[in-house]
């Protein structure tokens, strides 16, 4: 299983890359659209490691499962809100 991150260098300059180990091996970004390795390998302890997506508004789902639903049919179609960064 391949184990994708987000870190930041120490002159703050960030990028993704493939945790292998203590070491992570360096792709281009976007990731999603292939992990495509730079040929640049850091290590773990050189980088502050960062949450997986750069902060954005979340989208959430209400009323998601059963024990939210108290016995009532799911809504359809499912309730959408958003959460901000601000929140």
């Amino acid at each position: 299983m391949d184990r994708y991150i987000r870190f930041a260098r120490p002159d703050g300059s960030t990028g993704a890359g493939l945790l292998e180990g203590d070491r992570i091996a360096v792709i281009a970004e976007p990731f999603w659209e292939g992990a495509k390795r730079t040929g640049e390998e850091l290590d773990l302890a050189a980088v502050r490691l960062l949450p997986p997506c750069e902060p954005r508004s979340i989208v959430c789902v209400g009323l998601n499962y059963a024990s939210h639903l108290g016995g009532q049919p799911a809504p359809d179609p499912p309730t959408l809100f958003l959460k901000p960064l601000s929140s």
